[in-house]
């Protein structure tokens, strides 16, 4: 079954793509995981990911986030 997306989606996926591809490319990735990092990610990526809301997508609009299930 083909998956299409809404203007939302497309727009959201097009933004976590271009963030994924320059700020955690799969070697950035493999570096938390080498090192043995108790957390397995890193802080600073994970707080640019919430401030640019993709924190909040499945939080429903009336609390604060995107609502989009």
């Amino acid at each position: 079954m083909a998956m299409t997306y809404n203007e939302d989606q497309s727009m959201l996926r097009d933004s976590a793509r271009d963030f994924m591809k320059t700020e955690a490319p799969v070697a950035h990735l493999r570096k938390y995981r080498d090192m043995d990092c108790k957390d397995g990610f890193s802080h600073d990526l994970w707080k640019q990911f919430a401030e640019m809301g993709f924190t909040g997508i499945l939080i429903p609009e009336a609390d604060g986030g995107l609502g989009m299930g």
